[in-house]
């Protein structure tokens, strides 16, 4: 499901990254735009970081 294109972002992250301790890069330049009324969902293995 995907909001209108007229529509106000609610949260916008632009070129996000994430490394663990150990220096490994999980991901980079990451970005989104969530719209009011769209559900998200972060999923992956048990103990991964998210």
């Amino acid at each position: 499901m995907t909001a209108p294109s007229d529509a106000s972002p609610l949260l916008r992250v632009s070129g996000l990254a994430k490394s663990v301790g150990s220096g490994l890069l999980l991901f980079a330049e990451l970005s989104f735009a969530l719209a009011p009324g769209e559900l998200v969902a972060i999923t992956g293995e048990s103990g991964v970081g998210k």
